[in-house]
């Protein structure tokens, strides 16, 4: 990830960034003020501090669709419900709306983050 994507999401409060994999980052510049799509992948072994880090108190559900399928200024890569098995789940921290989707990879997750101030 470039600095100026750090910079540009220092917003978002995203300490964990350092230790995922394949990261994608797009920032929305249209309507709501700050919102980021993120995708990545993660071990298995770390899911439950990522979600505790990200304000997620509640558990995944399976099939959960916590936000639309797509917005109008969505990359080519976010595609949240392309799976027919994923979880999700929804939380509120210190000012920011976090919607997140999990795959089961083969030795790791692949998350969908959507965030945003409110």
């Amino acid at each position: 990830m470039s600095a100026l994507s750090i910079n540009n999401l220092q917003w978002a409060d995203l300490d964990f960034l350092d230790d995922v994999a394949q990261l994608k980052i797009h920032q929305v510049e249209d309507g709501i003020d700050n919102l980021a799509l993120l995708r990545f992948e993660v071990s298995t072994s770390v899911l439950s501090s990522l979600l505790a880090s990200l304000g997620i108190k509640q558990p995944l559900r399976q099939g959960y669709r916590p936000m639309p399928d797509r917005i109008s200024s969505d990359p080519v890569w976010w595609i949240p419900y392309s799976k027919d098995e994923f979880s999700g789940a929804q939380g509120l921290t210190n000012g920011l709306g976090r919607e997140i989707i999990v795959h089961d990879l083969d030795n790791a997750k692949e998350i969908y983050l959507r965030t945003y101030q409110l």
